[in-house]
């Protein structure tokens, strides 16, 4: 949208009235779409200072500083949504994002089941929910919440990658690479889902397809050594086992003590019949 306009358009009212608080709330929500954060912070206090019972100010002040990553304000600023206005699904969301920021699962969970008391398609705490269910173990409850988020917002791929990692961790190899595909469609930068579009094509028996999807992880996110060990550990697997020497050979150029590196090499020094660097490496993991 023209957010040049509209700023200079809520700056006009708060130059008629400067104690408008939605017109510094609004003033607000375009500075945080153009990227500047502490001005839309700013705006936000002046309304705030006028009317502090203004539940959305409140949870958008919340959404920026989350967004600068100051999350004890960011809690704070939810908690008071919560506090002016109870019944409010997006303020009860935001204090879950902060809780599953901090492994704080159980209360997550309480938080995102409140938001969807109030509001049962609330896209935003479906997806959390789905994120929630996936950290705490339970991938065959995250799937029908992360399939309800894209019916309702429509499909994303942040979305649809999650979808696929629950449906990979419940069992669902098929499904998963299905939803994966199309997260891929629509953003193929996503490393997370090149990474596991891999696993679900490996649990298929796909093990060069997933060694291709590994490579196109890595060709996004090149720093991701987790993602080049997984490679090695496929290579491996699928026999390749000269370029399985080169990717640990590289791997433990640039971590030499990564201990879960040495031990992975392990088992391409057994099927390599090289006891001696097994025992070595195997030494190297403790």
């Amino acid at each position: 949208g023209d957010h040049a306009g509209a700023l200079a358009d809520w700056d006009r009212a708060l130059e008629l009235d400067p104690g408008l608080a939605i017109a510094w709330s609004n003033r607000g929500a375009v500075f945080m779409a153009l990227g500047r954060v502490l001005e839309a912070i700013e705006s936000y206090d002046r309304a705030l200072a006028i009317d502090p019972g203004f539940a959305e100010a409140w949870l958008n002040r919340g959404l920026a500083c989350e967004n600068r990553g100051d999350l004890d304000r960011a809690l704070a600023d939810y908690e008071q949504a919560i506090a002016c206005r109870e019944a409010f699904a997006a303020a009860w969301t935001g204090r879950a994002r902060i809780r599953l920021r901090r492994r704080e699962l159980d209360a997550a969970r309480a938080d995102l089941d409140r938001a969807l008391e109030i509001e049962p398609d609330h896209v935003h705490a479906l997806e959390n929910r789905g994120w929630v269910r996936l950290e705490s173990g339970d991938a065959a409850g995250a799937v029908p919440d992360f399939r309800r988020a894209v019916e309702v917002g429509g499909e994303r791929a942040s979305v649809l990658a999650g979808l696929g990692r629950a449906q990979l961790e419940s069992g669902d190899a098929a499904g998963a690479a299905r939803s994966l595909d199309r997260a891929l469609e629509l953003e193929p930068a996503l490393a997370e889902a090149w990474t596991l579009r891999a696993r679900a094509r490996r649990a298929q028996g796909d093990r060069r397809g997933a060694i291709g999807d590994l490579e196109r992880a890595l060709e996004v996110d090149p720093a991701n050594d987790a993602t080049r060990l997984e490679r090695a550990r496929y290579l491996v697997e699928a026999g390749e086992l000269d370029a399985a020497e080169r990717a640990y050979a590289d791997l433990l150029e640039r971590r030499p003590d990564w201990g879960a590196a040495h031990l992975a090499r392990s088992l391409l020094d057994l099927a390599r019949g090289d006891r001696q660097r097994a025992l070595a490496d195997c030494a190297l993991a403790i």
